[in-house]
């Protein structure tokens, strides 16, 4: 059972993951430059917020943007639940301080799901936890039938090489969702 849901958690994670909003939270904390900006084109990203069995929720909407500041052209694309584009007039973009490739369109993301999207996260964590369980009852009923001279660090990579291989692959595929942006 712990094996499928660490497998099924995982493709799920694989698709999910690289389309949150990690960087929102880090970099808009400090202080924020806005610029006007002009959309330049808007499309239905065929993803949606809410919905139900059989109905669509709140489209999500992939706006492309681009602005002027410090006399350099910039382009951005930001998402948005329920509004397809802007005013021309009235886009603002905005961006943290000094860094104007994180721009994103005032009230929007810079990727289609907020951090919220994160819980797909549970499924595949307790996949883990149960293949562990598992890893170490077998281990103790092992133990308590044969007596071995087995190392004791022998024993704790044996337990845990698996978990900790699909730890460490969902570690890097985070990171390079990180340093994506």
């Amino acid at each position: 059972m712990g094996w499928t849901f660490l497998v099924f958690g995982a493709s799920l994670s694989f698709l999910f993951v690289p389309q949150v909003d990690l960087t929102s939270w880090y970099w808009y904390q400090g202080p924020i430059q806005t610029t006007r900006a002009r959309v330049d084109a808007c499309w239905d990203t065929g993803e949606s917020v809410g919905g139900g069995a059989g109905t669509r929720g709140r489209p999500i909407y992939a706006n492309e943007f681009s602005f002027v500041t410090y006399d350099l052209n910039y382009r951005g694309l930001s998402y948005s639940v329920g509004r397809c584009g802007a005013d021309a007039r009235a886009a603002r973009a905005e961006f943290p301080r000094g860094r104007p490739d994180l721009a994103r369109l005032l009230g929007c993301r810079r990727k289609p799901f907020g951090l919220w999207a994160l819980l797909v996260l549970v499924l595949p964590l307790a996949g883990a936890a149960l293949v562990v369980r598992a890893f170490a009852s077998g281990a103790g009923r092992l133990k308590r039938e044969e007596p071995r001279e087995e190392p004791p660090a022998a024993q704790a990579v044996a337990l845990l090489a698996l978990p900790l291989l699909a730890l460490f692959v969902s570690a890097c595929l985070f990171l390079r969702t990180m340093l994506r942006y």
